[in-house]
Formats: C-alpha cells, structure tokens, sequence
C-alpha cells in the first residue's frame, strides 16, 4: 500500500504553519512503524536546538519540506536532499545521537545554501556520486569550523568525508582534482544500529514498486554497496571518510551521511510517497544565496568549539564579490584577441577565483569577420535581449567589424542576420522562445572558424543549455567568447568568460 505522508506545510514562510502540520506519515496497516513517533520527536529537539545554538542555520532549517520515507527505501536509506525537500530515513535517524541529528540535518541545509543542486546542473558532471564526494568535501569543514563537531567526530563517528587539503576550495575545483570516487560507508556501529530497526526495515518486499540503484548519494546501512574496481570492503577509520573509495566513473555506488539527489530521482520518490511534487528552481537558489548574504553576520556567533576560520562566510562572500564592469572586460578581452598576442589574454577564472588580469599594450582595432551568437530562449526575457543586442551594436562600431552574423537560436538556429559596419538589425529575424541548445551555433561557429571566416565569436545566453555535449577543445577555442547573463555560477566547458549582471547593469 501506498504510503500516505501529510505535508509539513503549504509555504516556506511561517514555522507556526510548519509546527503545526509537520506529521509527516500516517500509520497505515501494511506500514505501521511504532518508532516513528520517538524519531520525529528527535529531529524536532535537534530543530530545536540549531534555532537556539546555530542561527545561521536556524534561519534556513524551517525554509524545507522534511519528508520521512519508509524505513526499508532502497535509495534514501540516510539523509538526502534536492533543495525543497530534505529526505530522512527514519531508521538512520533513530541511530544517531543528538549532536550527529544537528550535524546532518545541517549538513543537507548547507548543500542547499551552497546551491550545490543548481551549481551541479551548470558544472554538467557526468559522475553524481563523484559530484557528491566533492560537495562534502566543500561543506564538512564549514560545518566543523562553526563547531557542530569536531573533525575527528566527522571522521572517526559518522564516516563523514574531511579532508584539510581541501578547506576552503569550492566543489567544482575538487571535483576535478580528486577523479572517480564513492562515498565511504556508515561506520559499524551505525549500520548495526539501523539493522536493530522494527520489523521489516530490512524486507524491500513491501518497497517493490521502488526502483533500486537509482544512485542516491545518501545510501548506506543494511546491504553493502557493490564493490567497483580499486574499491575495499567498509571500514570505520578515518582513512575511509578521508580517502573516498574510487569507483567506476559515473558509477552509483556508495554510502555516506547524506548529499544532494538529482531532481528526477527526487520527482520519483514524491510520487511513490503521495505527496505533491515540489523541486527546486534557480530563483530559489539564488534567493537561498542572497538570505544567506544577508544572515553571514550570524556566523560564528554562537559559544561554538569550532576553529573560527569563517569558511562559510568567505564561501558567501565569493558570490556577493563585487564584479569588475562588464562591458570593460569584454571590450578588452576582444581588443587582446583582436591583437593576436595570446599572452594578454585575460586568465580564465571560475566565480571562486580572482577576478581577470589584463596587460596594458595597446591592440588593434579592426576586424573583418565575427559570429555572435544571442539565445532567443524562454528562459532569457526582453530586458537581458536588449542588453545583449545593445553590446553587440557597440563591439561591432567600436572594433570596425566589417560583417557579423548576427545567429538567433533557442532549441536551434531560428534566423541569421548578417549585419555590417555601421550596424543595422533585422529584428524580424529575432525569433525564439523555445528550449535550449547550444549544439546549431556552434556548428556554425565550427563551419564559419574552418572556412576562414572567423576572427571572433560571442555566444550571449544566460547559460542554461547542454555545454556538456560540446567538444571542450574546439579549434576556436581561442576566438570564443561566452557573454553570460545573470549566472554567476557558469564555467566554461572553453573559451573565455565574460559574466553580466543585470542588476547593476
């Protein structure tokens, strides 16, 4: 039978209304799980306290639908969580101690106000257990340093991935440095524990209509995850939780505390459990990111025991950086090109890094051919268009473009306008409204750059498109410009970066 759970509320804005509604599962005859009242009331003391102890995270712990599945889900068997939802299992929770509950539920609020779910969709990894192992990586040591445990408790206690090498540098940049990974298992004592459940959390017969192996990050408990090449058997030392065991890349393997599930995955498990389905958009991480902005000053002020270095606010304050203006950055990261002398180029840095560094030689100013490329998507509005189109009439006056094709596409090309020196628009030829698709213009780029006929390309869009089906080394790479609208979180698969903000523009 269908489990049955009762929204903990209807909005994200009132703790009363949450408080009030907040049971979560009705007992049902082919489900009845006697502990789970006992479990709901541990997870409400550790709410609790994080609103008293934490306050940080007590501004955002009521901001998420918490949604208990059963106690023998095949893939929620910790925590886990899409950025609306944070999914507990009720017979991982019934194992842990109060300071472990505060750790964890904190821990998936973190992945949220990191926006790991909207930044892992940017990054386009292709290796979600590999993607996870980086984010833990990323936000444990934010969680020890505001003092919610120490780093040999993570470690030694809950298996939890630290790494000191690794303090302070964004997911992204460990993704790529530590390769194919799983996560580590739960430690003995904790496995045991969840084994000690009520009857039938360990018989998935009642659960068969739940798909398994569907790669949640947060496995872990009854059954041993698959080994993969060059992985070993559970351990409970600290080796485990800071050497991740490798896997297979792309693999689903793996165990841990909890971590960011794919929105498809989340989508499936609401509908088994009955409840509508919520997810998490890009405007909810970014308004995650500006309330965080805002509450930075509640760090490290509570009586904690953890290292006041203050990762967490430096990690806020890489995305509230002041950004150099735009439009300079693009005019001279085109006159370097323009140039031809590839040593001024401006650096290519990722939103965690420094800013671009210019050189001062004076350059060129004329160019024969271009290609720029402007998204007539849905997802891109009037106001960002015209501040597109308006960049565009200037580079092609101020560089003395001869001719520029001027490529609208959204789920492809839906008109080429080939516009001269002075620049006169066609603006019939301004359709779209469709999906994305990166793959038609570039093609184009790749057509026009091997015919000769290309000197620059710039490819306006606010970024939401499938980069990860592009080649990372194309042979214009050095001609590529991506103009990036109100997405800070954008990495380049190649070429150069240059990020808008609307907001200030």
């Amino acid at each position: 039978m269908k489990l049955k759970p009762i929204l903990p509320f209807d909005s994200f804005n009132n703790l009363n209304e949450w408080k009030t509604s907040n049971r979560l599962l009705e007992k049902i005859e082919s489900q009845e799980n006697p502990n789970l009242d006992e479990v709901k009331e541990d997870i409400d003391r550790a709410l609790a306290k994080i609103m008293g102890r934490f306050p940080f995270f007590g501004e955002f712990i009521y901001r998420f639908r918490i949604l208990y599945v059963p106690w023998d889900h095949p893939d929620i068997k910790t925590m886990a969580t899409d950025g609306k939802n944070i999914f507990i299992n009720p017979g991982f929770a019934a194992a842990l101690t109060d300071a472990q509950t505060i750790f964890i539920l904190c821990h998936e609020v973190l992945h949220n106000v990191m926006m790991h779910f909207a930044r892992e969709k940017v990054k386009g990894v292709d290796d979600h257990q590999r993607a996870n192992v980086a984010m833990d990586l990323e936000i444990n040591p934010m969680l020890v340093d505001e003092g919610l445990l120490t780093a040999d408790e993570v470690k030694n206690e809950i298996n939890g991935l630290y790494d000191e090498k690794y303090l302070d540098m964004p997911w992204e940049e460990i993704y790529d440095k530590i390769g194919p990974m799983k996560m580590p298992p739960l430690p003995p004592n904790i496995q045991q524990k969840m084994k000690n459940s009520p009857p039938g959390s360990g018989d998935q017969s009642s659960s068969s209509s739940i798909p398994s192996g569907s790669g949640s990050s947060s496995s872990s408990g009854d059954e041993p995850t698959p080994e993969t090449p060059g992985s070993s058997s559970p351990g409970n030392g600290s080796s485990s939780s800071a050497n991740p065991k490798p896997a297979s890349p792309g693999g689903t393997g793996g165990e841990g505390i909890g971590g960011v599930i794919p929105e498809d995955q989340s989508i499936k498990i609401q509908k088994e459990l009955g409840v509508p389905v919520e997810t998490a958009s890009e405007k909810d991480a970014q308004r995650l990111m500006e309330e965080a902005q805002k509450n930075s000053q509640k760090l490290n002020s509570s009586s904690s025991r953890g290292t006041g270095k203050g990762l967490i606010k430096r990690a806020i304050d890489r995305f509230s950086k002041p950004q150099v203006n735009w439009k300079n950055e693009l005019r001279r990261i085109i006159g370097k090109m323009v140039s031809k002398n590839e040593e001024y180029f401006g650096k290519k840095k990722h939103l965690y890094k420094d800013e671009y560094f210019y050189g001062d030689r004076p350059f060129e100013s004329s160019l024969k051919t271009a290609v720029m490329t402007v998204d007539t998507s849905g997802s891109m509005g009037d106001d960002e268009l015209k501040i597109i189109l308006g960049e565009i009439y200037s580079i092609i006056r101020s560089k003395k473009i001869k001719k520029t094709d001027v490529v609208y596409f959204d789920h492809g090309i839906q008109g080429i306008d080939v516009v001269k020196n002075p620049p006169h628009f066609d603006w019939e030829k301004a359709t779209g409204g469709g999906g994305t698709s990166f793959i038609e213009p570039v093609e184009y780029i790749q057509k026009k750059n091997k015919l000769k006929k290309l000197e620059l390309a710039v490819f306006c869009t606010d970024g939401y498109g499938d980069q990860d089906q592009l080649d990372p080394n194309p042979a214009f790479a050095k001609k590529f410009i991506w103009l990036i609208i109100d997405n800070p979180n954008f990495v380049a698969p190649f070429g150069k970066v240059v990020h808008i903000t609307t907001k200030n523009s």
